[in-house]
This record gives structure tokens, sequence and C-alpha cells, in this order.
């Protein structure tokens, strides 16, 4: 700004990636893209789900301002919830639910199973139907076997 230039989405997503896992300062760096008066994209918002430290916030804020969710942000999401929300969350249930079989593609099917694996308990076949319902996305008619290999036609 000292030379002239306003700051834009490109460098506050930049700023936020730059901010590591430090969750306070994406989120006051957040916090002054929309107090400039700029309407966070989709990748400001990415940026802020690899930092940020309410997920569930972030991702509802995320469908409230009409953004819809990519490929990257499923994925980030979904590694996200992995590595740090606890075990029963209904978070993980919610991001596979609104999963859209277009992203339904490889990072977010690895991404997905690893949090469905993390987070679902094999009693009673859950692991295996949240499984199966994450691999009908991207290709309707399969389903996983737990046996051996990763998926078989039904």
């Amino acid at each position: 700004e000292a030379a002239g230039v306003a700051p834009n989405l490109h460098t506050f997503g930049t700023l936020i990636k730059a901010c590591g896992n430090d969750a306070e300062a994406a989120e006051a760096a957040f916090a002054d893209v929309e107090a400039r008066g700029l309407s966070p994209n989709v990748a400001t918002h990415n940026a802020l789900l690899k930092s940020g430290e309410d997920l569930g916030s972030t991702w509802d804020a995320t469908l409230a301002a009409g953004l819809a969710p990519t490929t990257v942000t499923y994925s980030t999401m979904l590694a996200a919830v992995r590595s740090r929300v606890e075990p029963g969350s209904a978070l993980l249930a919610r991001i596979l639910a609104s999963l859209e079989p277009r992203h339904a593609s490889g990072s977010v099917l690895s991404t997905g199973a690893a949090a469905i694996t993390t987070h679902v308990p094999k009693r009673e076949g859950q692991q295996r139907r949240a499984l199966n319902a994450l691999v009908a996305k991207a290709r309707p008619g399969t389903e996983v076997d737990m046996e051996g290999f990763p998926c078989k036609k039904k």
C-alpha cells in the first residue's frame, strides 16, 4: 500500500496461506478482506480452510456466501477434518452429503476415504456404508470390497 497499490483477493489469499497453522493470523487476514469491502471468493475461503480453526463455521460461511465448493475445497476440507476434527463430528457427514459427483475425483476420493476410516466406526457396517456412498458419487454401481481389492462392480 505504501507504493500506492491496494491489496486484492489474490494478495489476501497468499497472505492467508502464508499464515500456515496460525489460525488467529489467518482469520485476522480474512477479516481484513471483508473490512476493505472485498468479497471473498472460493480461493480465499479455501486458503482459510487450510489455516482456520473453526472448520464448521468456515464451511458454512463458504456455502452461505453462495460460493460453490471446488475439488480443492472438498479435498482441503476432508484433509482438515481427518487431522483437526474430533471423531464423531457431524461435519464429515455434511461435507460428504454436499459432494457433487463432478468433484468426486482421485484426490477427493482418497482424502475422503482417509477421513472416513479415521472418523467412522467399523461396527455394524457403518464404515463400509460411508465408503460405498463416497465411491458411488464418482462411480455409480461400484462398491468397496473390504476383503481385499478396493472396488468392484455390483
